[in-house]
């Protein structure tokens, strides 16, 4: 049982890691209008890159860290994508309620990182982590 939800939360992981990446890249390599995003509903009008160079770095590549972890069944794995996918929750619904529904991937995104807090959940009740 542990393994599978472990390979389960592997590939949600790469999977998740990628598509941050991909979301993320446009914003950090060629953005140069910060009307839409997060930091720039708050009053900040220079924050497009920093929000891309956060996806690409924390939350892409976290996950894809998360997910060599996971497949390899390390310890450390509940409690890692536990908070890797508490941070994608928040984050995508604070760009949700800030800009608004545009795409159907973000509450995708957030359903799959609420099934990597829910996989990560199981393997810590497993190992006895809490």
């Amino acid at each position: 049982m542990k393994i599978r939800n472990s390979k389960y939360l592997g590939y949600l992981q790469i999977f998740l890691g990628i598509g941050a990446i991909t979301g993320g890249l446009p914003a950090l390599l060629e953005s140069t209008n910060p009307s839409g995003s997060l930091l720039f509903s708050f009053g900040f009008t220079d924050n497009v890159k920093l929000q891309g160079l956060f996806w690409v770095l924390v939350c892409g590549a976290g996950h894809l860290i998360a997910s060599s972890l996971s497949l390899k069944f390390i310890k450390i794995t509940g409690i890692l994508s536990v908070v890797l996918g508490l941070l994608m929750t928040a984050c995508l619904g604070l760009q949700l309620y800030a800009t608004g529904y545009s795409i159907f991937i973000q509450p995708l995104f957030i359903v799959l990182a609420l099934f990597e807090i829910y996989l990560g959940s199981r393997i810590m009740i497993i190992n006895k982590k809490f």
